[in-house]
C-alpha cells in the first residue's frame, strides 16, 4: 500500500519481508499496522501478507433479491449494523442487479 506522497522501493521483492515504513502524521495506519503485525507474528513474505489481506473477509449475504433485502433489513432494524458496504462479484451487471432488484425490495 502506497499512500500519496510516499515512494516505493523498486528493489523490494514480493518474496521479501515487509519493509519498514515510517508513518506520516495524520495518515491512516491501522491497515499497515495490521499487515506488519501479521508479518511479524507469522514470518510471512510480502506476497503472503497480500494474499492473506487482499480479499474481502466480511460476512456475505446472497440469495434472491427478497432474501437479501430481508436479511439487510433484519440486521439494520435489530441494531446489528448502521449501514452496509456492498461489494459485487462482477461489474457492472452485479451493481445493476442490486440497484434494479434489491433496492426496490428495501
Amino acid at each position: 500500500m502506497i499512500a500519496p506522497g510516499e515512494t516505493r522501493n523498486p528493489e523490494i521483492s514480493v518474496s521479501s519481508n515487509l519493509a519498514p515504513i515510517t508513518f506520516a502524521h495524520g495518515k491512516s495506519k491501522s491497515g499497515r499496522e495490521r499487515a506488519y503485525a501479521l508479518e511479524q507474528r507469522e514470518g510471512l513474505t510480502l506476497r503472503q501478507v497480500a494474499q492473506r489481506l487482499g480479499g474481502f473477509g466480511g460476512p456475505c449475504i446472497f440469495g434472491t433479491a427478497k432474501t437479501i433485502a430481508d436479511e439487510m433489513e433484519d440486521w439494520f432494524t435489530s441494531g446489528a449494523c448502521d449501514g452496509f458496504t456492498v461489494m459485487f462479484p462482477y461489474l457492472p451487471a452485479g451493481l445493476d442487479d442490486s440497484v434494479n432488484q434489491v433496492v426496490p425490495e428495501l
